[in-house]
């Protein structure tokens, strides 16, 4: 009897609302607008909120690297598209690296590079080591041996090891890497993970263009979140922190307003679309 009731008092209602359908819709749309250009400035928030002191200190920290090790032009100013990413990064380390315990081992995953000299000059007080062998392979490097592992953007390059069953793609060089990354640490060490959000709304805007939702052709994977903390999860870290912060693409200043849009308009979520993850996992211990 109640769900009667209720079913023919939603037809009286849809009744008398029908003369306002298009005045209702037309309001709808101006709210799904205002809150996508409020979308589309959250967005752009934290590196907006970098100072402006920081950013131009990398940026002469960078052409200095660039300069000495003989980097070519169009590389060079690629590497000052990251600097907010390189930043931001730096700050999550400082966070775990405190001055007061110099000393600390710090591994980077892959060879040093111009982010290296930048979060060297940062983090002085700091022993740092690179990589220079294949990371899907145990690693030639004692158990417990480093405080922090560093990755950054390195996970997406992994492919599944050469000799097994290539009938897909089954992350088995990441989990891998992730594997000799909590046995390299030492109980308690920090495994720093930044990587291209696969669910970025630079992605969506790619794949609504009809173009490949890839951010850099050489990619084997595009992680999303899930993802990410599945497979750490899933070898046996604790995650401490995590964010999804939109600093890889910044350069641009693409206006995603009409992209949140039709996010709001079908519903869907327009929450953690940045454009890099940056998760911070511990081994127990």
């Amino acid at each position: 009897m109640i769900h009667t009731f209720k079913k023919i008092l939603l037809i009286i209602i849809r009744f008398l609302l029908r003369p306002f359908a298009r005045s209702l819709t037309w309001l709808a749309k101006q709210a799904w607008h205002i809150d996508a250009k409020l979308q589309n400035q959250k967005l752009y928030s934290q590196v907006k909120n970098i100072p402006s002191s920081d950013l131009d200190r990398y940026k002469q920290a960078v052409s200095a690297s660039c300069l000495q090790r003989n980097i070519e032009k169009e590389w060079s100013e690629n590497w000052q598209t990251h600097i907010p990413r390189m930043f931001i990064t730096s700050e999550w380390l400082s966070e775990i690296l405190p001055l007061d315990k110099p000393g600390m081992h710090v591994l980077e995953l892959g060879g040093d590079s111009v982010a290296t000299d930048l979060w060297r000059a940062d983090l002085p007080h700091v022993q740092w080591q690179n990589t220079d062998f294949d990371l899907r392979f145990p690693w030639p490097l004692q158990d417990g041996l480093a405080d922090v592992i560093v990755a950054t953007e390195v996970v997406e390059h992994l492919s599944d090891q050469p000799g097994e069953l290539n009938e897909g793609f089954y992350q088995l060089g990441f989990r891998a890497a992730l594997r000799e990354s909590l046995r390299v640490l030492k109980p308690g060490g920090f495994l720093l993970i930044t990587t291209p959000n696969a669910a970025s709304i630079v992605h969506l805007d790619l794949a609504l263009k009809a173009l490949p939702p890839w951010f850099y052709p050489l990619h084997v994977r595009e992680y999303t979140l899930n993802d990410v903390l599945y497979q750490l999860q899933n070898i046996g870290f604790e995650i401490q922190r995590k964010d999804i912060i939109h600093c890889l693409t910044t350069a641009t200043d693409t206006d995603y307003t009409l992209q949140f849009t039709w996010l709001l308009a079908g519903k869907y979520s327009v929450t953690n679309r940045g454009d890099d993850l940056f998760v911070l996992a511990r081994k127990p211990g």
